[in-house]
This record gives structure tokens, sequence and C-alpha cells, in this order.
């Protein structure tokens, strides 16, 4: 699901919905995803705790901050 809302995306525009998935996945950020398709599925995730991480795992590998 991933990779397919993110292609023909440029790396700003990939860091940006990184983060704002992951900080909607940690309850931070208002629960706006309705306009990204089947990854809206995911807001589920936000009642269980242990399956952010899940979720949120290879959305973290865009963050530049953490592949230095």
């Amino acid at each position: 699901m991933m990779t397919q809302i993110l292609q023909g995306k440029t790396r700003d525009e990939l860091t940006e919905m990184a983060g704002h998935f992951i900080a909607v996945m940690r309850g931070e950020e208002p629960e706006d995803l309705a306009d990204w398709g089947e990854i809206e599925a995911l807001r589920g995730v936000i009642q269980l705790p242990a399956r952010v991480k899940c979720a949120t795992l290879a959305w973290h590998a865009l963050e530049p901050e953490k592949n230095t």
C-alpha cells in the first residue's frame, strides 16, 4: 500500500507523507487519511498500540534523520 501511494512523489513529498502517517498512527495528528486510498484502512491500528510499530515500520525508512 505504501509504495503505491508514494510512486511518483519527490523526496520532500515522501518525507512529509511519512512524517504525517507516523504522527497519525501515534495519535499526534488528526486522522486525516481520507484521500490516501487503501491506507485509510490502517486507521484502526491507532486503537492497538502494539500494532502501531508494525504499521509504521516501513514508513520510518523514509525519514532522513533515521537513515544517517
